[in-house]
């Protein structure tokens, strides 16, 4: 039997105010701008190592947790994505410091499919990356791991989703500067990306089959991706920064939108030489990202 779009479900986010793995209160919940979720429930199953028997044996369950993807609509909304930047990144007056001290410990995240919610608690952001177009709605990708996950058993929810107008839009996408000289005329699209490794089932403990809240392990990372028209024009000048790229110069600060990447260095490549328009596939490495929601 076939299901039309809107049958499918919906998703939402709640903060943890109790223990880590605790679920956050139905209250608290912020739905998303949902595109998919792929969410996995994962265990550790082993086969005891005695002799003595070759019969087949399904093995027992010795740890478990969750990891997967969420897909949403990017939009600056503060009131619908305030609380997963909160997860990574420090905030005042609704700018958020990526890799600053957490002002939400976890989270938890609701999935409803099609009428049955399941509930994923002891939710953490280990990466964000932002897909922004020219000729498309703009999306960000949520890498996540968490503890536990359940089946919700209360009424089934109605739904407040966000409206879509609420998307960020190519027309949203104006701004565009490189070490403060606008570029926005030559950008075609833009990927971005931010990165912090945690732990995961490596830390588990003796005494419990769940993970203990994952923590952040070595350096963030701040990386991104800018497809650009090749061009020598004023407010379009790319051949002055493919010269940065030779010069191991450093750009500066890069602002596209409600993003600010601090401390950026070209790690891209020249571009190839072919008939038609000519882009300039610009990579960065940063050493910081700040992200402003409205």
């Amino acid at each position: 039997m076939g299901q039309f779009n809107g049958d499918l479900g919906w998703m939402a986010t709640a903060p943890e105010d109790s223990a880590y793995g605790t679920a956050g209160a139905t209250i608290d919940m912020q739905y998303q701008q949902g595109i998919s979720a792929s969410l996995k429930w994962n265990e550790n199953r082993n086969i005891p190592p005695t002799l003595g028997s070759t019969d087949a044996h399904p093995g027992i369950q010795l740890a478990t947790w969750w990891a997967g993807t969420w897909l949403l609509g990017h939009t600056d909304e503060e009131d619908e994505v305030g609380e997963i930047y909160a997860n990574v990144a420090s905030v005042s007056s609704q700018v958020y410091t990526m890799g600053g001290t957490p002002d939400k410990a976890s989270l938890t995240y609701f999935t409803d499919l099609n009428g049955v919610e399941y509930v994923f608690d002891g939710g953490i952001v280990q990466g964000i990356t932002w897909n922004l177009s020219a000729s498309e709605f703009s999306t960000m990708s949520l890498d996540l791991i968490g503890q536990g996950v359940s089946k919700w058993g209360g009424a089934s929810r109605t739904p407040t989703r966000p409206p879509a107008t609420e998307i960020i839009t190519p027309g949203d996408l104006g701004t565009f500067t490189i070490g403060g000289v606008s570029l926005a005329s030559c950008i075609k699209g833009a990927t971005i990306n931010w990165a912090w490794p945690t732990t995961d089932i490596g830390r588990q403990r003796l005494g419990s089959t769940e993970i203990p809240q994952p923590i952040r392990v070595g350096r963030q990372t701040v990386a991104a991706t800018f497809n650009l028209e090749l061009d020598s024009g004023s407010n379009a000048n790319t051949v002055d920064i493919l010269d940065d790229l030779l010069d191991n110069s450093s750009l500066g600060t890069i602002i596209l939108d409600n993003f600010t990447l601090g401390g950026c260095v070209a790690t891209g490549e020249l571009p190839d030489l072919a008939s038609g328009l000519i882009d300039v596939t610009l990579s960065v490495a940063g050493t910081g990202l700040l992200v402003t929601t409205t």
